[in-house]
């Protein structure tokens, strides 16, 4: 699915350029690691919404979708509509 891994790339970028915080691989936790608080979460989220022109609202998060870039990167592309459903 190559769109998942364009937007897996510029996730990638936002935790490089704009966090300076270099994660290891697109499926390392960031959680167990360390590298995702819950301040470093906040400007993740504002990052994401200036990046990719969308509205994350806290009251929806779920925790598990910022477990990767991986995990982020799907949940972008679910939530632009680019995924079925099913």
């Amino acid at each position: 699915m190559k769109y998942s891994e364009t937007v897996a790339n510029e996730v990638a970028e936002i935790f490089s350029q704009d966090l300076h915080v270099e994660v290891p691989s697109h499926d390392f936790d960031l959680f167990t690691a360390g590298i995702l608080d819950s301040l470093q979460l906040v400007e993740l989220i504002f990052q994401l919404e200036e990046q990719f022109g969308i509205q994350i609202s806290l009251a929806e998060i779920d925790l598990q979708n910022f477990r990767s870039i991986d995990c982020i990167a799907l949940m972008l592309v679910r939530q632009n509509g680019n995924v079925a459903q099913e």
